[in-house]
């Protein structure tokens, strides 16, 4: 009798975590092998084309942000995703025509979050840490600019000690704390540079929440550290954004283990062929690694356009393989390793993307020379 309570036990306690991580919308540990960390989420980033001397980058298992000059009149330093698996953005560039249509086809974003991160702060010299759900209203407003669009948002100012939850509407705001609108009286907290310092912000319906406590996520304390109700609530979450603003660049910090999930631990239906994909079978190349080539084998359960792209570790489709109507079946592509242009490419790793209608996969290729 007890064996089987155990066993009951046991199962009610798998259903449960099985269930949590059910509720989970996007992630990043950035502990890919690649530089940039377009594997597990796909980054949208600032550097020396908009923000000269902005840095973002995947180093040491962390997200690294530095901050530059915004045209001559603040410091930014800006890193952007809605949690799409992986999206075609060039480096230091605006989004695609393709990548908005893969943002909007896949976008990860609700009224109801729940967010978690560690932050640790390097170097702060004028910067306030600002974390921010943007207000996505309309389609058109993807590739805008973060501070463009309305966001929900976590200030904290190290060099003042405080910390605050808010949201601002107008163009520009973001450059302007004293704009925006409070929903609690800003509260004390002090910072150590180079210590991790865990955030938990709750957002459904307009009611907000968040906890900070220094430490790892799992040491979560139980009291929130603010609350309050926007009385007005907007659509929030298309893409989150991590930032320094401040007047003098060169201000870091480090970020990881960012968490997405639907509050309470309700379940979602995830929209993403990584993690629910019944019509397409895209297989391992072989050989993998390859030189000159490989081949590249597919299933199609169900007819209808199918693509075949090739991307670079930057995100950038070199090659298209296949673009066509195919019926259910087995097909076989080779890549030799070459571009759109009959260019050989470096040695390296690369990306190839199947998909068929809204669905697709991915799978990762070693190109040696």
């Amino acid at each position: 009798m007890r064996k089987w309570l155990l066993f009951l036990i046991l199962m009610f306690v798998g259903y449960v975590l099985h269930a949590q991580d059910e509720s989970i919308l996007w992630q990043d540990s950035f502990d890919d092998e690649e530089e940039f960390p377009l594997t597990d989420v796909g980054w949208f980033f600032y550097c020396d084309g908009t923000i000269p001397g902005n840095e973002v980058k995947q180093l040491d298992g962390q997200l690294y942000i530095k901050s530059g000059n915004f045209e001559n009149r603040a410091a930014v330093g800006i890193a952007q995703t809605n949690g799409v698996y992986f999206i075609e953005l060039e480096k230091c560039e605006q989004p695609t025509s393709e990548s908005i249509e893969d943002i909007i086809a896949d976008d990860y974003s609700s009224p109801n979050q729940e967010l978690t991160f560690q932050v640790k702060l390097k170097t702060i010299t004028s910067s306030i840490f600002l974390v921010g759900t943007r207000a996505i209203l309309d389609p058109s407003q993807v590739s805008a600019d973060p501070q463009q669009s309305p966001a929900y948002v976590i200030l904290s100012n190290p060099l003042e000690s405080k910390i605050g939850i808010a949201r601002y509407d107008e163009p520009g705001a973001a450059f302007d704390p004293t704009t925006w609108t409070y929903f609690a009286p800003l509260v004390d907290f002090t910072f150590e540079m180079d210590v991790y310092y865990s955030y938990k912000l709750y957002l459904s319906e307009g009611d907000m929440k968040l906890k900070v406590w220094k430490g790892a996520l799992e040491e979560e304390p139980t009291e929130w550290l603010l609350e309050g109700v926007d009385p007005d609530p907007r659509v929030s979450g298309h893409s989150t954004i991590f930032a320094l603003f401040g007047q003098q660049t060169g201000d870091e910090i480090y970020i990881d283990n960012v968490t997405m999930r639907q509050p309470g631990g309700s379940t979602v239906q995830k929209k993403h062929p990584v993690f629910e994909n019944m019509d397409l079978a895209l297989q391992q190349n072989f050989p993998n690694p390859f030189n000159p080539s490989t081949e590249i084998t597919y299933l199609v359960e169900k007819a209808g356009l199918v693509t075949l792209d090739v991307y670079n570790q930057r995100g950038r489709r070199i090659r298209q393989l296949v673009s066509t109507q195919q019926q259910a079946g087995r097909y076989n592509v080779e890549w030799n390793g070459t571009d759109d242009f009959g260019l050989v490419q470096p040695s390296g790793i690369y990306y190839v993307r199947l998909c068929c209608d809204e669905r697709s996969e991915m799978i990762k290729m070693t190109f040696l020379k």
